[in-house]
């Protein structure tokens, strides 16, 4: 062979080596530039979305006094500016990865998180300052006042937006090896909550007539969403000591195995009854099953009023650490027949006496003390379960989507009443968008009397309840579950599953015992009428079945859930599987019986028959 073309050969060789050698080098630099400039990107369009949105927002509440209509143009037009930005510098391959959220992630997935993060977020702040979704008390009340509500909005946008952009700077500062004091943040964060705080006081005489929280809570609340919209946006959030989103402190248990979750009280504001620590159940979806499919059971177990009641509570139902993972009825892993057996399931303790509603107020009579953190609990809980699915679903293509989810949050009589009360907290501050209630025997009945469900109401400013409420619950029958369901009802079907399933056999002595009614009678007397009252409101449904025995506890019963108990010939179990399979096609499932006869109460006023009903075909 010629020398030269040996020499040729080996220069071809020193070439070929100096591109594998450096080419990966210099690929990564560019990758890792794309992924800062990426991760720049999403944080200044996503504010700037965060923007467009509010203000179109507060524009239609001022216009309409209703929130604006799904498909509005200007709210589109600023998610698809979001969009094409992120399309133009996020697409390539390795930079989304580069920009700090799981290589899983994929550029569509990247668009769709952002924009619903970003009317979701918006959406939640206005449900807090409007009075719901729907605007309830911003359409009821004086000029001054709808320009206080206004204000309080534009602020919480504000203070959300800078804390956001503060933030952002910080963690892609971080990310850059450049230094970030998170203390001089969170310092500088607290300032502008103040400052926030004293600009909505002084436009605001007492914000928590209009909408139950003050502004200091408004605040914190929004402070909340920006601790969230960090990991949404950017994956990790070091160096900040976030506490949203995935974070070695909520590790990912086994799928489908029972693991119990004990709270820490500093960290969570959780406490049981007794003062012990609160704790709950999680157990995945099995492999191969989604684990965004999510049923949560609150446990009941009565209430207490008085000192002579709670005296004679069981010592267990004053704390959690005992309880176990409720396996009957709808929490079955292993019935074929319940159509939620391979959903994750989520199962909290009742250890409160509190309907699950307190606020974190004790209760202090002379013979015994009784810690009322029930709703304070719940909504811990939740949040853990949030960021536990957050890190599940971080290695999909998607991500963590909160709208995504499909929830079924069930109780049955005092975790019934809980599931009521607190769904609001679900759809308006977790946005879980496609969560439906499903209260079980807990229809929270007005016996008419102040010893009753409308005393609960006045009980609730005791337990710190209030705040909890959804901001539409201004009055004190709120606690009366017809008409908090009833208040809730125009701001719900948004999406098909925002429902109400109530469930609940038209004779359960417990229900007309803790609602102080004198006689069954009476109690079915009064919640037959109710019934007609709410036929064919949106979002509310029910399957009451007419069988002549006591019967309570109806979805957490193994032995009448799925199977047994049915109404029109349909099990509870197959109702509420139909109900989330297909949400616009559920109809009430109630029966006349024969209980005029057995019992002497009066015949429903309304028709029963699945036919008549309002919505049959």
């Amino acid at each position: 062979m010629p020398a030269h073309t040996l020499h040729f050969t080996a220069i071809s060789l020193t070439a070929l080596l100096a591109v594998v050698v450096f080419e990966p080098t210099e690929v990564a630099a560019s990758t890792s530039k794309a992924g800062a400039t990426c991760a720049a990107t999403v944080s200044k369009r996503l504010d700037r979305c965060l923007a467009s949105v509010s203000r179109r927002t507060r524009r239609c509440h001022a216009d309409t006094r209703a929130a604006c209509l799904p498909d509005d143009p200007k709210i589109a037009r600023a998610l698809d500016s979001l969009e094409n930005g992120l399309r133009r510098t996020c697409s390539a391959p390795g930079t989304i990865a580069a920009a700090g959220l799981d290589d899983a992630i994929s550029i569509d997935g990247l668009v769709s998180r952002l924009r619903s993060a970003c009317t979701g977020h918006v959406d939640s702040i206005a449900a807090r300052a409007f009075g719901g979704p729907h605007s309830i008390v911003f359409r009821g009340v004086r000029r001054e006042l709808r320009a206080c509500l206004s204000e309080t909005f534009a602020r919480g946008i504000l203070f959300l937006r800078r804390t956001f952009r503060a933030q952002s700077r910080c963690v892609r500062r971080h990310r850059n090896g450049m230094t970030c004091d998170s203390d001089s943040l969170a310092r500088a964060i607290a300032t502008d909550a103040g400052r926030a705080t004293e600009r909505i006081a002084s436009v605001c005489r007492n914000l928590s007539d209009l909408v139950l929280i003050d502004e200091t809570e408004f605040l914190e609340r929004t402070a909340q969403q920006a601790r969230c919209l960090i990991p949404t946006a950017h994956g990790s959030g070091a160096p900040l000591d976030l506490d949203c989103g995935p974070r070695d402190s909520i590790p990912v248990p086994p799928r489908a195995t029972a693991t119990q979750v004990v709270l820490d009280e500093s960290e969570w504001g959780t406490r049981c009854g007794d003062g012990s620590p609160y704790a709950f159940w999680v157990h995945l979806a099995p492999e191969g099953s989604p684990p965004e499919n999510v049923v949560i059971h609150m446990q009941g177990g009565g209430i207490c009023l008085f000192d002579d009641d709670c005296r004679r509570v069981s010592s267990g139902l004053f704390k959690a650490l005992d309880n176990n993972l409720a396996t009957g009825g709808y929490m079955s892993n292993t019935n074929a027949a319940n159509p939620f057996r391979d959903w994750t399931k989520v199962y909290l303790p009742y250890c409160t006496q509190d309907v699950h509603i307190g606020g974190g107020e004790t209760t202090v009579f002379p013979n015994i003390t009784v810690h009322r953190y029930g709703a304070k609990n719940v909504r811990a809980a939740l949040r853990y379960v949030r960021d536990l699915l957050w890190a599940e679903l971080d290695g999909t293509s998607d991500g963590y989507r909160p709208d995504r989810l499909r929830v079924l949050f069930g109780g049955t009589s005092a975790g019934g009443f809980g599931s009521s009360f607190n769904y609001h907290y679900l759809l308006d501050d977790l946005r879980w968008t496609r969560a439906t209630a499903a209260p079980g025997a807990a229809l929270g009945i007005d016996n008419g009397e102040i010893v009753g469900m409308r005393g609960l109401g006045i009980l609730f400013a005791t337990w710190g309840s209030r705040p909890m409420l959804p901001p539409y619950c201004r009055n004190k029958r709120c606690s009366i579950i017809p008409e908090l369901q009833a208040l809730s009802s125009p701001r719900l079907e948004a999406v098909a599953e925002q429902q109400f399933l109530n469930v609940s056999n038209q004779v359960d002595n417990t229900q007309v015992g803790t609602t102080f009614f004198d006689s069954l009678q009476d109690w079915i007397d009064a919640h037959r009428p109710e019934y007609c009252a709410s036929q064919g409101l949106p979002g509310l449904r029910y399957f009451l079945p007419a069988v002549p025995k006591h019967i309570h506890t109806i979805l957490g019963n193994g032995s009448q859930f799925p199977s047994s108990l049915t109404s029109h010939g349909i099990t509870v179990g197959e109702w509420l599987g139909n109900a989330m399979a297909d949400p616009g096609g559920v109809l009430d499932l109630v029966e006349e019986g024969d209980l005029a006869a057995r019992y002497g109460v009066a015949p429903f006023a309304c028709p029963v028959e699945p036919g008549l009903l309002p919505g049959a075909q």
